[in-house]
């Protein structure tokens, strides 16, 4: 993608220019450098570093290939140091806002995120965007990689509003660096498009690949049939689906201090759910039109392959199946499966990948029991709900009944609602949606015992030992 791009401009820049000064800078004496919490741009105290040992400014270029082998093996621990004592060397030969010092303050921040030591790797990385602005301007586009590592690594912190902050500005510096039409702007929109997504953001989600469709029509003669539109209406239609239909994520792949879906709004299964009267949305219309679109556009590009063609044609089914629209989905998987069969020539057990057994399109997660207070939150378990179901040939859920759950009681029906109005696109034998019975699924959940309840169990597990979710 573009926006890599100019991490990759930059990055060599400053190896070009760790080259130079290796060769022929002089080292001048520094002192060792103090740091604190990360501060504003422009604002960030010097990197601590030890320049007792540093090595000689002729091995600059060969430890940099040293820590970045380091990094991609996860060697954190031994990166760390090697980057350290590379920033004290260019710092002493040369001056702490040179170009060449971007690179390696990049890499020692990435050392420091893998360690989790968020608070130093957030420090390297605006020293390094700081440096960049210094150098190559206010709103230089080189910075907006820095940018997004910074707003990933307040994502691992748990602070969602400063990573939305830097997703946010990174945007806003390519908007300043190439106007409001521009294609250049199209990675920076769907990386926008994404994170509004991740997070739950319906509406700037939609409003992001709107303006994508709005530019890449303007700046291609196809227009409406331009191939490059399939990216942004499928961004298009996940946003009326998450308005329909809100996502719950399983809590594992909830981003760390995030609130489940449930929690941030009033809406079930498209429902609001506060006070007044209830409000049902229905996005079927939009949707089906911008799927309509990637069918037709997917279709007509001569870089498709049959499989392309046949899974945007499951993309449209399954949207006629989530809103009950089974008569209309059923042809489209049969046409789908025929793409497959006959233009993609796979077999039986390829095409079963997509048709062998029911995929789920909706399911909606609870949110864990509330936490209690934080000085009692010790000693977490780990709970469980295992459900048996059966999936009709309309992609339904029928036949629930609990096959066990603990504690008995605590999570049961909050599991069961969402098991019963979820959706699934249904196993197929030939080319005839069919019922399949028996199913099975496990909801694992983290609860913290009372005190008065883990007296009673002293020799309960701890967390470490609790029952693991279903694979």
């Amino acid at each position: 993608m573009r926006f890599l791009f100019w991490l990759g401009i930059s990055v060599a820049l400053a190896m070009t220019s760790v080259a130079t000064y290796a060769a022929d800078a002089p080292a001048v004496s520094a002192s060792a450098k103090s740091s604190d919490e990360p501060d504003a741009i422009g604002a960030v105290n010097p990197l601590a570093v030890d320049t007792s040992g540093a090595q000689p400014a002729s091995d600059v270029g060969n430890r940099l290939v040293t820590a970045t082998h380091q990094i991609e093996m996860k060697e954190y621990a031994d990166a760390v140091p090697l980057l350290e004592g590379v920033v004290a060397d260019l710092e002493r030969s040369t001056s702490r806002y040179d170009p060449s010092l971007v690179a390696p303050l990049t890499m020692l921040g990435d050392a420091y995120a893998g360690q989790s030591k968020y608070k130093e790797a957030l420090r390297q990385y605006e020293q390094a965007r700081h440096i960049t602005r210094v150098t190559e301007g206010l709103h230089a586009p080189q910075q907006i990689d820095l940018l997004y590592r910074e707003s990933d690594t307040y994502v691992a912190m748990g602070k969602l509003e400063k990573a939305n902050d830097r997703q946010e500005y990174a945007f806003e510096t390519l908007l300043h660096a190439y106007g409001p039409v521009s294609p250049e702007l199209i990675p920076g929109l769907y990386r926008l498009g994404a994170w509004y997504e991740r997070s739950s953001n319906v509406f700037g989600a939609r409003t992001v690949y709107e303006r994508a469709v709005d530019i890449l029509e303007r700046n291609n003669d196809h227009g409406s049939n331009n191939a490059e539109l399939v990216v942004a209406l499928r961004g298009l239609a996940r946003s009326y689906k998450d308005e329909r239909f809100p996502p719950h994520e399983l809590p594992e792949d909830r981003m760390p201090g995030a609130p489940m879906a449930s929690s941030s709004n009033m809406y079930s299964a498209g429902e609001y759910m506060g006070p007044g009267p209830v409000v049902v949305v229905n996005r079927f219309g939009p949707g089906e039109v911008a799927l309509l679109q990637v069918v037709k556009l997917v279709s007509a590009d001569p870089a498709s392959t049959p499989l392309d063609i046949a899974l945007a044609e499951i993309d449209l089914a399954d949207w006629y199946l989530l809103f009950d629209k089974e008569a209309r989905a059923t042809p489209v998987y049969v046409h789908a499966r025929q793409v497959m069969r006959e233009r993609a020539a796979m077999t039986d057990d390829q095409i079963a990948v997509y048709f062998g057994k029911p995929t789920v399109l909706y399911r909606p997660i609870p949110d864990n029991p509330a936490m209690p207070p934080e000085p009692l939150r010790s000693n977490p378990k780990e709970g469980h709900v295992e459900l048996s179901y059966t999936v009709t040939a309309q992609g339904q859920v029928d036949d629930l009944k609990t096959l066990s759950s603990d504690p008995d009681g605590m999570m049961d029906l909050k599991v069961r609602r969402g098991m019963r109005v979820a959706r699934f696109r249904p196993r197929f034998e030939g080319d005839t949606p069919v019922m399949s019975v028996n199913q099975i699924y496990r909801h694992t959940f983290t609860y913290y015992p009372r005190p008065e309840d883990a007296a009673k169990h002293p020799d309960a597990p701890d967390s470490a030992e609790a029952t693991k979710p279903a694979g």
